[in-house]
This record gives structure tokens, C-alpha cells and sequence, in this order.
């Protein structure tokens, strides 16, 4: 799929004078060839970078001379799929819900929250569809905002074992043993490629077991509690 200059941006979120920037330094193609999935990849990762104090210029350095490697862009991790063409704003006022509860369950998960005017996200929509069924069940606010931080504490914690696991077994070991960076990069994106959906099959099959199990153990205690 051909992507415009604006799609790179809005992908990779940042505005198009960052994007103009990196054609400028031969990182992005030429306006007037078209972009690909990979230029919103490649200019979100390096306004991350930049973020962090490192230079665009320094990175590209690195990675012309083979010290770096972009490959694991193509990972399951670097998915930049298109806004929606609904703000924060338009897509709380159409699920009927504060404009400021969107905002304030991004914070609650440890993301910075959004403003209200920029373009929400596909899986905000889906969020936005939970947060509405809590809601219309009788829940609160502040109940919605406890429940997503209790998601995004526990989904944290497995996303750190999982790296801190093939950081310790996988990469040191092969660091060690004198893989390059590139090699361990392009290792650790075949990884994420390989284990992504069955790490995500995996937590939905456990989710579920312990939902079952709860509900159950639920239903005996309020039919014992009628029985009396």
C-alpha cells in the first residue's frame, strides 16, 4: 500500500516538517516516489530515538557501516496502523462518554495521554467500546480507570519478563559470543515474529481459564448463600 507524506506522519506521529527532514537526509524517499509501510516505521523509530538524546544523523552513521540494524521494524511490535478519522473528542462524544475519560484511561495505563483533537487510534475505538460497556453496566470513572491500570500493570510485567528472559538467555549469551548488534537485532525481530501470536494465542487461552474458573467459583458461593 502507497502511503502520502501526511500518512507517514500520522503513522509515525509526528508532524510533516519531521518527516521533510529525513528526506532531507536520504533516510525517506523522495516525495514524488511514494512511501511504504517501512518509511512510517523508520521515522517513528527515529523520532523515538531522538526523543531519548540521540541524532537522527548519529543513528543513520551507525547504521550505514553496519554497527545498527533497522530490521526489527518488521516485527509483530512495529505494527503503525492508520488513524481513524475520529478525534478523541468525536470518538468519546459517539460512544457517549466524557471527553476527558479517553485521556484519563491512556494515563491510567502509563501512556501520555492524548489531546482531545488528535486522531485516535484503531484499538482506542476498542477501549473506548469497554469502557462504554462498563459504563452502561452501572460502573464508574474511577472504576474504569482502575480497571485498565490493573491491565496495563499486569500486561507490563509479562512484556518485561519476556524481554528480560531472551535478553538473559538469547542476547547476552550471543553477545558473548561475538554476534554483532545487527545480527542480535535481526534475531530479536524473526523472535517476535515467530512468538507474537502465539504469546498472544497463549494469554487469551490463560485469561480465559481464570475467568471460567472465577465466574464458577462465584455461581457455588451465591447458590450456597440461597440454599441457607
Amino acid at each position: 500500500m502507497e502511503l502520502t507524506i501526511e500518512d507517514v506522519a500520522g503513522r509515525a506521529g509526528v508532524d510533516v516538517a519531521y518527516v521533510r527532514r529525513l528526506i532531507d537526509l536520504g533516510v525517506v524517499g523522495p516525495e514524488d516516489e511514494g512511501y511504504r509501510e517501512q518509511d512510517a516505521h523508520v521515522t517513528a523509530l527515529l523520532h523515538m530515538w531522538e526523543e531519548a538524546g540521540l541524532t537522527a544523523e548519529s543513528i543513520l552513521a551507525a547504521t550505514a557501516s553496519g554497527q545498527l540494524s533497522l530490521d526489527f521494524l518488521e516485527s509483530p511490535g512495529w505494527e503503525l496502523p492508520p488513524r481513524l478519522d475520529l478525534t478523541y473528542r468525536q470518538l468519546a462524544e459517539e460512544r457517549r462518554m466524557p471527553v476527558d475519560l479517553l485521556p484519563a484511561i491512556q494515563r491510567s495505563m502509563g501512556f501520555a495521554p492524548p489531546d482531545p483533537d488528535e486522531l485516535a487510534r484503531p484499538d482506542d475505538a476498542v477501549i473506548a467500546d469497554l469502557a462504554r460497556s462498563v459504563l452502561d453496566i452501572g460502573g464508574t470513572e474511577d472504576a474504569i480507570r482502575r480497571l485498565f491500570r490493573a491491565y496495563a500493570d499486569n500486561l507490563r510485567r509479562l512484556v518485561t519478563a519476556e524481554a528480560d528472559l531472551y535478553i538473559e538467555q538469547i542476547e547476552d549469551p550471543s553477545r558473548r559470543a561475538g554476534s554483532s548488534a545487527p545480527e542480535l537485532m535481526r534475531r530479536g525481530a524473526a523472535a517476535g515474529r515467530d512468538m507474537a501470536p502465539l504469546v498472544k494465542a497463549t494469554l487469551a487461552a490463560i485469561y480465559e481459564r481464570h475467568r471460567q474458573h472465577l465466574w464458577a467459583q462465584h455461581s457455588v458461593e451465591t447458590a450456597e448463600a440461597v440454599l441457607e
